[in-house]
C-alpha cells in the first residue's frame, strides 16, 4: 500500500473547512421572499461550498486510507496557508474589484502557488478560465455576479 499523503490530508482538511465557511457565508445572503426562480443568489455560492466539502472529503479519506505515515513536511503545510490565504483574498477582492478581476488574479495566484512558473500560460488559463464562468453564470444563466471594473 502507498504512505499516508500528507499533502492529500492537509489540502482536503483546508478545503473541507472552506467549504464549510462558503456554505455558512451563503447561508447569509439574502433571498427575496416568494422567489420562485430556481436559481437565486445563494445557488452558486451554496453549490461551491457543498463540492468544496464533498472533494475535500474524498482528498482527505484519500490521504488517511494510506499504509504508512509520513512527517508532514514544512512545503505541505505553507502551500495549504497560501492556498487559505489566496481564498480569503478572493473573497475581499470580490466586493472591491468585482469578479473578473479577482478572478484572474485569484487563478493566477493559485495556479503560481500550485508551482506554475509559465506567466504567460498561467495568465492565458486565468483569463480563459474567467471568461467561460462569467458567459455561463451571467449571460447563460443569468446570475448576477460581483461588478467592477467596468463590468
Amino acid at each position: 500500500m502507498g504512505r499516508l499523503r500528507s499533502k492529500d490530508v492537509a489540502a482536503g482538511l483546508a478545503m473541507v473547512l472552506l467549504g464549510m465557511l462558503t456554505v455558512q457565508q451563503a447561508g447569509r445572503i439574502f433571498q427575496p421572499e416568494g422567489l420562485v426562480d430556481a436559481l437565486g443568489p445563494r445557488t452558486f455560492p451554496m453549490t461551491l461550498g457543498v463540492t468544496m466539502v464533498g472533494l475535500g472529503l474524498l482528498l482527505l479519506v484519500r490521504g488517511l486510507r494510506a499504509a504508512h505515515h509520513e512527517a508532514a513536511d514544512l512545503g505541505d503545510v505553507t502551500a495549504v496557508v497560501l492556498f487559505a490565504g489566496g481564498f480569503v483574498i478572493y473573497i475581499v477582492l470580490l466586493a472591491k474589484v468585482g469578479f473578473v478581476a479577482a478572478n484572474v488574479l485569484a487563478v493566477s495566484y493559485m495556479l503560481y502557488v500550485m508551482g506554475g512558473r509559465r506567466h504567460l500560460e498561467s495568465l492565458l488559463v486565468s483569463v480563459s478560465a474567467t471568461a467561460l464562468l462569467y458567459v455561463l453564470f451571467a449571460k447563460v444563466l443569468h446570475i448576477a455576479l460581483p461588478g467592477g471594473l467596468g463590468l
